[in-house]
Order: structure tokens, then sequence, then C-alpha cells
């Protein structure tokens, strides 16, 4: 199993996961990123309190397909191959979205799946001050 989770500042972040995946869980933690508060440069650290997913690319291999969970509860599968814009449609999957992510691959060893996610954070010192 590889990830990677590109951090962007304030809203954004992407999660991007291959191959065999079993139980990946993620804490909101590991989608913070850093940043420097411009008038004093000193570095502010975020806290994120929510993630909510607004866009999925995927595919699986064979009959596999992607399951997401949050708080021990299934809140999306994906299976075959495609492409969800959930931003488009001015959408967002929020189940639970103050708990862990949790990422299995099932039935299969071979897939990709990339997530944007929509944070809401807090920053201290916060930006600007």
């Amino acid at each position: 199993m590889a990830y990677e989770i590109v951090k962007g500042p304030k809203s954004r972040a992407m999660l991007r996961v291959n191959g065999v995946t079993s139980f990946l869980t993620l804490n909101l933690s590991d989608f913070a990123a850093n940043t420097i508060v411009a008038i004093s440069n000193e570095n502010s650290e975020e806290t994120v309190s929510r993630l909510t997913i607004s866009r999925a690319f995927w595919s699986t291999a064979n009959s596999g397909y992607w399951k997401i969970s949050r708080a021990n509860t299934s809140v999306l599968e994906f299976g075959g191959s495609g492409f969800w814009n959930l931003n488009e449609a001015g959408l967002s999957v929020a189940n639970s979205s103050s708990s862990n992510l949790q990422i299995d691959l099932v039935g299969t060893t071979n897939g990709s799946l990339i997530l944007e996610l929509t944070k809401e954070s807090t920053f201290s010192p916060a930006p600007g001050q």
C-alpha cells in the first residue's frame, strides 16, 4: 500500500491511495498543513476539525471496490472505475466529518483512489495576527 497526502493550507487537501490497502486509518491531524503568518513571519499550526469529501477518482481490478468509512461506518463504496464531482453539484459527503478516515480496498489487490477533501480548521496563531 502506498498513499500520499497533499496538504494545502486553508481549505483543501488531496489523498492518493494505490494498491493493496486494508485498514488504512488517517487522523484529521494527518491533513494539517502549517503556514507562515505574513505579519509576524511565525509558523502557524493548523488544527483540522472536519474533513468532507468533495471529489473522487477511482479504479479497481476485477470485482474489487474501495470502501471509505468514518467512525466504523461505511459512507462510500466505489467499484470499477469512475469520477464523482460532488463539488460541481454543490454536494459533499460529510458523514461523521469530525471522525478519522478509514480506507480499504476490498476483493482485489489492484486499485487507485484519489479523494479531494475540504477541511474546516483553526490556526494558532491565526493568519494576519
